[in-house]
């Protein structure tokens, strides 16, 4: 299935129906609206709250300042049972429908433990986490790096591949062999960073996936690389 024909519209509702169907089975602990902006030139969907500049920076990557000021300022699709953050945004050509750009961001909470119970209190998540924090650094402070799926279409080099992950610092780019719809990136980070949880529902492979964007054909001379893999039943990839 490819983008061309496909509204914008379409991805809005499946990351909608992606988002219940977390919440419904408290692997996240809330998610805000998903916003929609459109001009002549593109299309984009985003999260809520998007500040320009400041602490979104690459300089910023990777540090429990960024983490905080996303979470403060509720600039996130959702947050996690853990408080781990998901930023999601796509945008697409609003002349040739084709797929632009994506930034999909998994922000790892800085501490390992659900906090769903803490989330539904008046107890404010931001100062429950850095008092957890301070209590003990040393053992409290759980060291995961954020793992951000970027797609350019308009940045391309050899040291940055149009579609590429981010992790442990911002000039990490690994090559990835496509970009990624949102059902396929949820599924990614619970099977790789929450397999305990993935292993306890059975819905995953009943996420639709859909063809976002063109797949990048990776050169022999590529050694290191991410390829997401077409499951047998799966005619999307």
């Amino acid at each position: 299935m490819s983008y061309k024909g496909l509204k914008i519209n379409n991805l809005y509702t499946d990351m909608n129906n992606s988002l219940k169907l977390l919440l419904d089975n408290n692997l996240i602990c809330y998610y805000n609206a998903i916003k929609i902006a459109n001009n002549d030139l593109c299309e984009e969907l985003f999260w809520q709250n998007h500040i320009s500049e400041r602490k979104n920076c690459e300089r910023h990557f990777n540090s429990l300042e960024q983490y905080f000021f996303f979470l403060e300022n509720s600039s996130y699709n959702c947050i996690l049972f853990d408080g781990s953050i998901i930023r999601c945004s796509y945008k697409f050509s609003t002349k040739s429908k084709s797929l632009e750009s994506h930034n999909l961001t998994w922000w790892p909470s800085p501490i390992c433990k659900d906090i769903s119970e803490i989330f539904q209190s008046s107890y404010n998540l931001s100062d429950y986490i850095k008092e957890h924090l301070e209590n003990n650094p040393y053992k409290n402070i759980n060291m995961r790096t954020p793992i951000r799926f970027d797609y350019d279409i308009k940045n391309v080099s050899d040291n940055h591949p149009k579609s590429h992950m981010h992790m442990q610092n911002s000039e990490c780019r690994i090559f990835v062999d496509r970009p990624l719809c949102f059902n396929k990136f949820i599924k990614f980070i619970f099977k790789n960073f929450y397999y305990k949880k993935y292993i306890q529902y059975d819905f995953w492979e009943n996420l639709d996936e859909l063809k976002i964007g063109d797949i990048s054909i990776p050169q022999i001379d590529n050694k290191e690389f991410l390829a997401f893999t077409t499951h047998k039943n799966s005619n999307t990839y």
